[in-house]
């Protein structure tokens, strides 16, 4: 972090105390897993945090934004995740409303547009795909012998996916050259398309009907039923060599216990599970930040 340290703070404990325009650096380099602001002071988790815990032969736990799993999930992280179940709505909106009121504000920043512009930092992209795929089948793919033929649940690596509707991927069991297959967004709109129904009712026995086009609401009662409707395309997959995951993630809204289940780990198991110390910059805290419960480290 980049605010200063109290009286009974050490450096390296609790937080790691950096000055602003150190920390700032590092967030344009792309160190950083994610980031925030709270009251003009830096908080975030840097990527070589986690490696320090992990080199020890220990489990990370780390509570992080959702987002921050675009970038744990590789065969350097290896995330194992936890999703922790939220209370009941109405005592959500009172945890909500007890933040508001005490004028607290965090914007997080996931470092993975800073990764974008590092390349360097960007690992192998591998799918599971979810469809049977033939290119001498499609009518819309360019070059049909540029095509890359697959079967569901086989697993391919994304070379290149610039074009909105074309990636390049290889066979990851096969090898090869790349070929050809449709992007996430084509086969989705592909696959979604439904054809207007015909109503041949009138008295022409059907030689001339009137298209009519189905009409269906999105309703809160029934979402289990649009659910089960989900377009399975792709599945992104790990690349991961068979020993012990590197870290243990848990995702969960804020309040519902992240923070006490992770010292809980550690405590009862030091050896085995570890944890990342936030970074922190010089500036005053005010007194109801002292009780702040920052949800990023």
């Amino acid at each position: 972090t980049s605010r200063k340290p109290r009286e009974d703070e050490k450096d390296g404990q609790a937080y790691k105390f950096v000055s602003r325009s150190e920390m700032e650096a590092d967030i344009k380099a792309g160190k950083y897993l994610e980031h925030g602001e709270y009251e003009g002071n830096l908080y975030g988790t840097k990527m070589d945090s986690i490696l320090e815990v992990v080199q020890t032969g220990r489990t990370c736990i780390l509570d992080v934004n959702p987002q921050a799993l675009k970038v744990l999930r590789t065969s350097e992280f290896m995330p194992y995740v936890v999703f922790i179940a939220a209370p009941e709505l109405e005592t959500l909106r009172a945890m909500h409303k007890a933040v508001v009121d005490a004028g607290i504000t965090t914007k997080l920043l996931t470092s993975w547009a800073n990764m974008e512009r590092h390349p360097a930092r960007i690992h192998q992209v591998f799918v599971k795909c979810h469809f049977d795929y033939n290119p001498y089948n499609d009518n819309l793919i360019p070059c049909k012998e540029a095509g890359l033929k697959f079967s569901k649940g086989e697993i391919l690596q994304i070379v290149n996916r610039e074009d909105p509707n074309w990636w390049q991927a290889s066979h990851v069991k096969e090898g090869g050259s790349a070929g050809l297959i449709p992007s996430q967004f084509l086969e989705e709109k592909r696959k979604a398309f439904v054809r207007r129904d015909w109503d041949s009712s009138g008295p022409f026995c059907g030689t001339i009907s009137s298209k009519k086009k189905k009409k269906m609401m999105y309703l809160t009662t029934r979402n289990a039923e649009f659910d089960r409707h989900e377009i399975q395309i792709y599945e992104e997959v790990a690349k991961m060599p068979p020993f012990q995951r590197k870290t243990l993630v848990l995702i969960g809204a804020q309040g519902v216990g992240r923070r006490s289940l992770k010292n809980r780990f550690i405590v009862l198991n030091p050896t085995r599970f570890g944890t990342t110390v936030p970074s922190f910059n010089p500036a005053g805290l005010i007194a109801h930040q002292e009780q702040f419960v920052l949800h990023i480290r």
